[in-house]
């Protein structure tokens, strides 16, 4: 039957009840009242026991006790035992305390109707309630068991209407027949028998703390002592009133002790263990709580405390540490229950030997009495006191990450059990410290290439954001960096409306260190630009700069170019950098002039190498400045592009203007290297001398 179909059945059910328990008791009140109707207890008795059938149907199909806590349904059931001797009490003494009038007798009756009533409702919750008891891990047997249990209350209450009263079908009430017959023996043995095999279904009862187990143990004697008595008194006083009620109650009285006996022997015989599944808990606990941690702690510190933390309650120890991995050595990465000034002072001897058992063991290592082991012996000159050790390295994927130690002050306080668990908690922090660590050298690697990011974007807005605009000259740059950032760099100055300056340099290095000496060094050549004239001078003013500013190692290649378009008189000097590309219409000539490196030696000798050049422009010339990275680019196949295809490059593309050119040498330098990384940076400045502008200005 489907979910919607049950519940709609059950409510109907119920609705059910209702209106026969109702029935019921409008026919208490009217039998006092008027003149009895033929057959009325019969009649009475027949609605309460169907009442009491469709009850346990919905019972044992459905459930109804939902999301309670084991402790709490135990405590619920113990609980309803003093509510029924308050009702045995008022059943028993309801004709003293209560002065009704003699013409209202009936409403005595009535009174002591409802209570049964209410005896009838605990005792069906008490039921629901066991039934929950004995579903928990329900094994193959468990729902036919209980299902005759049920049957049997059934019985019970049948054999009483047939065997136990005489004249059941004669007005003038029910007359208890006393003295046990062979029938209600061999009724009753069944039942008890079916109650005790119902009784020790009680497997709630091993996931139960050790004060939980006591609590239990005291609750079950104290409900099945008061229980005993309780069966005989209560289901006589309602006698009177409903034989069927009185039966049920008794035969659910009866099953109940054998329960509570049940499950007083069953806790008493769990109790020596009881510290064990207290322990048990206590690792699973740990285990779920590190395994929750490898999903939510990403801090290495933060994970290292944890872990040590965890490692306490898992093998109950006094102290634990942990050490981990750096280089070809270890560290001590935290403790918990001792400080880290007593761990670091444990003689080295001994941590040696610990640790290279641990290495060495494929488990945890466990030493039961420190100062007995050979291997441990040298513990006893340690301050703090301990008489058992742990050990298991924390591996991950055959990598050695560190090695976890937990200690107890009481020799044998480990026992040969802690170490399978103490191994598994180990892998697990293994696998914790592993993620930490890969997700955050993930976070340090994002922030760092956040951080080349924003250095690239300020690296580019010190090259020129646009070329100046000279009649007749075309002018291009590129700048491609091979990190984020690195030391190449070019400008275009105009210090005066007859002089424009070309600079391009490349600082010894790469990345950040040299970016940053880029960025200074193209600062200080701008203010230099507008103090002297002499490519010659700006060099040797430059040199000193870096002589005084750098670090000894550090060195700057540059070309400085000075062009007057009035007489097309391009003047520059070469400090240890690439030659200068002159493409003319008819051939291709390499500028070569002497020089040093900037930064390499003080002015005096630098001044001795550089080499001044003059060459004059023809309307069609085209001046290519390039870095080392241009020929120093690399295929697959580890080859540069070198100078002879550099060469025949420009040659195939003479007579291009400064842009086309600028375009074809960066094409044919990624067609060669096909997507491989650059090795170094890599800058270009082409200079064109319009011939179309030339013509109009000589005209």
């Amino acid at each position: 039957m489907s979910n919607p179909m049950m519940k709609k059945a059950s409510r109907w059910f119920l609705i059910l009840l209702a209106l026969l328990l109702a029935a019921r008791i409008l026919f208490g009140v009217f039998s006092r009242f008027l003149k009895p109707m033929p057959y009325s207890q019969t009649i009475q008795e027949g609605l309460l026991f169907l009442g009491i059938l469709i009850v346990l149907a919905v019972l044992y199909t459905r459930p109804w006790v939902k999301n309670w806590e084991i402790q709490r349904m135990v405590q619920f059931a113990a609980g309803l035992v003093p509510a029924w001797w308050i009702a045995f009490w008022i059943f028993n003494s309801s004709r003293n305390l209560l002065p009704f009038p003699s013409q209202f007798f009936a409403l005595q009756g009535v009174f002591q109707l409802c209570v049964m009533l209410a005896v009838l409702f605990s005792a069906v919750w008490l039921l629901a309630v066991l039934k929950e008891l004995i579903f928990i891990q329900r094994g193959k047997f468990t729902s036919g068991c209980f299902l005759l249990l049920l049957t049997g209350l059934c019985v019970l209450i049948l054999y009483e209407w047939i065997w136990g009263q005489k004249n059941i079908w004669q007005e003038g009430g029910w007359t208890y027949t006393y003295g046990m017959s062979f029938g209600r023996n061999a009724f009753f043995t069944l039942f008890v028998a079916v109650s005790i095999c119902n009784g020790f279904r009680n497997k709630w009862i091993h996931y139960l703390r050790k004060r939980q187990k006591w609590e239990i143990l005291f609750m079950t004697f104290a409900s099945g002592v008061a229980t005993f008595p309780l069966i005989e008194r209560l289901p006589g006083e309602m006698r009177p009133l409903s034989v069927t009620v009185s039966v049920f109650v008794y035969g659910l009285l009866v099953f109940w002790m054998i329960y509570t006996a049940a499950a007083f022997l069953t806790v008493l015989l769990h109790l020596p263990t009881a510290g064990l599944m207290d322990r048990r808990m206590r690792e699973m606990s740990s285990l779920q709580e590190l395994s929750t941690a490898i999903g939510s702690v990403f801090d290495v510190r933060d994970l290292i405390r944890k872990t040590v933390g965890l490692a306490l309650q898992v093998v109950d120890a006094d102290f634990s540490w942990i050490e981990l991995r750096k280089g070809p050595g270890f560290e001590l990465g935290g403790s918990e229950g001792a400080l880290l000034e007593d761990i670091r002072a444990i003689p080295e001897q001994a941590v040696v030997r610990l640790r290279d058992l641990a290495l060495r063991s494929d488990s945890s290592v466990l030493i039961p009495h420190v100062s007995r082991d050979r291997e441990t012996a040298v513990f006893r000159k340690w301050s703090r006191k301990a008489g058992a050790l742990l050990a298991a390295r924390l591996q991950y994927k055959n990598k050695n990450l560190g090695i976890l130690y937990a200690a107890s002050e009481k020799p044998f306080g480990f026992m040969d059990d802690h170490r399978g668990i103490f191994r598994a908690f180990a892998n697990q922090a293994a696998m914790a410290l592993e993620n930490a660590s890969l997700v955050e050298a993930s976070l340090e690697k994002e922030r760092y290439r956040e951080e080349l990011r924003l250095a690239h974007e300020a690296q580019m807005r010190l090259l020129p954001r646009s070329l100046p605009l000279v009649p007749g000259l075309q002018l291009q740059g590129l700048c491609l960096t091979a990190n984020d950032i690195g030391g190449d760099f070019y400008d275009l100055i105009v210090p005066d409306q007859d002089r424009i300056d070309m600079v391009i340099g490349d600082v010894s290095g790469k990345g950040a260190s040299a970016a940053f000496n880029m960025a200074e060094l193209k600062g200080v050549i701008q203010g230099l630009a507008r103090h002297f004239k002499e490519p010659r001078d700006i060099v040797l003013e430059i040199n000193r700069f870096i002589r005084s500013q750098f670090e000894p190692d550090e060195f700057v290649t540059m070309i400085y170019a000075t062009y007057h378009p009035s007489t097309r008189q391009m003047r520059f000097v070469r400090a240890g950098h690439t030659p200068v590309a002159w493409i003319r219409k008819d051939d291709l000539v390499w500028l070569e002039s002497a020089g040093l490196g900037l930064g390499l030696a003080e002015n005096e000798v630098v001044e001795k190498q550089l080499e001044n050049q003059v060459c004059r422009l023809s309307p069609g010339d085209t001046l290519v400045f390039f870095t080392d990275g241009l020929i120093e680019a690399r295929n697959r196949a580890d080859e540069e592009f070198g100078e002879e295809r550099l060469t025949e490059l420009l040659n195939r593309n003479r007579g291009l203007g400064a842009a086309d050119c600028l375009s074809r040498i960066e094409e044919e330098v990624a067609a060669f290297t096909q997507g491989t990384p650059r090795h170094d940076d890599i800058t270009l400045v082409v200079l064109t001398l319009d011939e179309n502008r030339s013509k109009e200005k000589a005209s």
